[in-house]
């Protein structure tokens, strides 16, 4: 009896994201809403933080 190889796939990360994204929005909208507004303020925080660190010295 021959095995299929492992070359062939079934899910792929990008795949898997996808498939849990779709649930988290069926299941809470306004869950995923916050998280992605909260998104630009948590790259942005430490970014201003770094800045005004760098004015003060100055």
């Amino acid at each position: 009896m021959k095995k299929k190889s492992s070359d062939s796939v079934k899910y792929t990360f990008g795949g898997n994201l996808a498939f849990m994204l779709r649930k988290a929005w069926q299941l809470d909208k306004s869950l995923m809403m916050v998280t992605v507004l909260q998104m630009p303020v948590l790259v942005l925080l430490p970014l201003c933080t770094t800045y005004l660190s760098s004015y003060m010295v100055k």
